[in-house]
């Protein structure tokens, strides 16, 4: 058995060989550390305290018919419209668990005490939701929810709601997931075309401490810290290889890198060549967004603002450019995105940025790019529901075509305090930017027209 890798041990020293790709090499090096999922417990969750600061619009305990209501009036109203309208109530107000089903919910291991809430992750509609657990004794309070993860009388693990006194089944999840997305290096996804998406986190460790990230580092125990991994591109690479032996890779269209600890554009453009030539390298060619006109090498970040930087990405195959917006309150852009609150002029810091200026990298990525691979990331939620739509509609005045968005999802109890908009306010802002843009996810770069499948929204 090689030797275990630790935080400050890079795969490059444990395996002398970069030419060793075989996945009983590599994999046993990254998966060495145990479950970090901790199984909760009835006692644990019902001593979670109740939060007292909520926004005055803020609630969670909508009953089912409540809902049904919510999506006639802020949605189409199909089948489908309730469906997704009770997906965004399940990230919203959580549910409760049986007894039957409490093995399933867990705690993130290395998060001071009281501030990690116990969650389960599960499919929902073919969607993996993770959904944090509410105790039994908030039932009489604005924290109530709807939903409650059971066994059926046949035995069946479903999540049911009441509505008029009969139940109604939400889901009916066949497992659970147990890994820790900050600790997930990759996971592949199947597009509608047939094509893959690969999401990658080669690196752990983040220097901004946004309160609404799921990750939380601040809540962070300092031996938590110490565990988590940074890898080379290089590494990255061998171990997307190792991962998905299987994967055809031309049929893989885009990889995008979510996170990182990032201190410059250079930073990044040094890491995206490094990996685009490692991929190259390990795949014979045949993922290379350089030379392959149907990949994408996407990066999700705030630091790619200049021309030059947006240039260079491109020579290096990036043909979408994705940048995190995510709030417009400038106040509070720098209150909840900040590396440190007393470190203002950085260019590391987010929230820095006023929303304005956000406003203009994107006009500089349009010029760059084009108008059509142009993605801002937007958290709803997080801002009043008039700003959120301020924001859309000053998005769409630079005709751009696609905004990712994301509900925002309660992890920790300090995020209790972030919602300045009700659930209702949330749901017309999701609805508000389906209309202007469609599906937040619907294009996939294909064949020799990198836009092939872009919805066109505008003439």
């Amino acid at each position: 058995m090689p030797e275990r890798l630790t935080a400050s041990q890079p795969i490059d020293f444990i395996i002398p060989d970069k030419s060793d790709k075989r996945r009983e090499t590599l994999l046993p090096l990254l998966d060495v550390r145990p479950p970090r999922s901790q199984s909760s417990n009835r006692e644990a969750i019902e001593a979670i305290p109740q939060p007292a600061a909520v926004s005055p619009d803020a609630r969670f305990d909508y009953t089912y018919d409540q809902l049904v209501d919510i999506a006639h009036d802020l949605t189409p109203g199909n089948s489908e419209d309730i469906k997704r309208v009770a997906r965004y109530a399940l990230i919203w107000s959580g549910m409760k668990i049986d007894d039957s089903m409490i093995s399933w919910a867990a705690v993130d291991h290395g998060y001071e005490s009281q501030t990690r809430l116990p969650r389960v992750t599960l499919p929902v509609d073919n969607k993996r939701l993770s959904i944090r657990a509410v105790p039994d004794s908030w039932e009489d309070s604005v924290h109530n929810t709807p939903f409650t993860l059971q066994k059926d009388e046949r035995g069946v693990q479903i999540v049911a709601s009441d509505s008029e006194g009969n139940r109604v089944e939400i889901a009916r999840p066949v497992h659970r997931y147990v890994t820790e997305s900050v600790q997930t290096l990759a996971y592949l996804k199947e597009q509608r075309d047939g094509t893959k998406n690969i999401t990658i986190n080669p690196l752990q460790r983040c220097p901004q401490k946004c309160e609404f990230c799921c990750r939380a580092y601040h809540d962070m125990t300092m031996d938590r810290k110490k565990e988590l991994i940074n890898l080379s591109p290089d590494e990255m690479a061998r171990y997307l290889k190792a991962k998905f032996p299987k994967t055809d890779w031309k049929d893989v269209s885009g990889i995008t890198v979510v996170t990182g600890d990032f201190q410059s554009d250079h930073a990044i453009l040094d890491y995206m060549q490094g990996f685009v030539e490692s991929m190259d390298s390990v795949t014979s060619g045949d993922w290379s967004p350089i030379s392959n006109s149907h990949q994408d090498l996407a990066v999700s970040t705030h630091l790619l603002e200049s021309r030059e930087s947006m240039e260079r990405a491109k020579e290096l195959g990036m043909k979408k450019f994705m940048y995190t917006v995510e709030m417009s309150d400038d106040d509070r852009r720098e209150e909840v995105m900040y590396v440190s609150k007393n470190v203002k002029n950085n260019a590391v810091n987010k929230g820095h940025t006023p929303f304005k200026g956000a406003l203009g990298v994107l006009e500089t990525a349009i010029d760059v790019f084009g108008v059509e691979n142009v993605e801002p990331v937007l958290v709803v939620g997080l801002d009043p529901i008039e700003k959120t739509k301020q924001s859309l509609d000053k998005l769409r005045e630079l005709k751009i075509r696609r905004v990712s968005r994301a509900l925002v999802n309660i992890y920790n109890m300090n995020q209790f305090s972030l919602m300045r908009s009700g659930f209702e306010g949330a749901v017309e802002g999701m609805q508000y930017a389906r209309d202007l843009f469609g599906s937040a996810h619907s294009r996939v770069v294909n064949g020799d027209n990198p836009t092939a499948n872009t919805r066109e929204l505008y003439p």
